[in-house]
């Protein structure tokens, strides 16, 4: 359960920092928030997808 506790937080971080990258970047020119909004999207989905997981391991145990 700590180990999965961990996963979420660090999702969590990492979507954050996409998300701070991704504005900072888009500051600079169109690509870059492009480039920017993918990284927020891809860290979305990925957390999204983190929890999906974490919530079928509980239901078989």
């Amino acid at each position: 359960m700590k180990l999965e506790k961990d996963n979420i937080k660090t999702a969590i971080l990492l979507w954050i920092l996409g998300v701070v990258f991704g504005k900072t970047v888009g500051q600079i020119n169109v690509l870059g928030q492009m480039i920017g909004d993918i990284i927020v999207l891809a860290g979305f989905g990925v957390f999204i997808l983190w929890i999906v997981k974490i919530v079928r391991k509980q239901k078989k145990s």
